[in-house]
């Protein structure tokens, strides 16, 4: 039953696809912020002078993509930096500075959207507590339906 519900609900959101407005709105919203990230990955490669390609920096970056949905520490740590080094490592990159150049992307990816997040709670006025006392209904609706 729950997946049936979860199946429909996939199903309603992929119907914009079926509008050639609609799929090419949704192609290009996924390659844009493909492309920044990208161009910061060979903006961190050309500051620690690794001898990449854009082909190559896009490699790098669908590795690392990927590596998110390998179950891990919060925050994807570790398995982030090991898929990273191990993509670069393929490319010829040592493991040091495949490590320096996995870890700033990451600090990049990560840090402004985790401060613009704290700002907008704080402009907010969200609690901590409210946060909590939201997921934990949102689990107890998941739990019954």
């Amino acid at each position: 039953r729950r997946l049936r519900a979860v199946v429909a609900r996939v199903g309603e959101g992929a119907a914009v696809l079926r509008r050639p407005r609609g799929a090419a709105l949704i192609f290009g919203l996924t390659i844009l912020p493909f492309g920044v990230a990208v161009c910061t990955f060979g903006a961190v490669s050309w500051a620690l002078g690794l001898p990449l390609n854009p082909i190559q920096w896009a490699f790098v970056i669908g590795v690392l993509a990927l590596s998110t949905a390998i179950p891990a520490a919060p925050g994807s740590l570790g398995t982030y930096e090991f898929a990273g080094v191990t993509a670069l490592g393929i490319l010829g990159i040592g493991p040091s500075q495949a490590l320096a150049a996995t870890v700033l992307v990451h600090v990049i990816a990560a840090l402004p959207p985790a401060l613009l997040g704290l700002a907008a709670t704080l402009i907010l006025h969200v609690r901590i507590g409210e946060i909590e006392a939201a997921a934990s209904a949102s689990a107890a609706v998941s739990a019954e339906g």
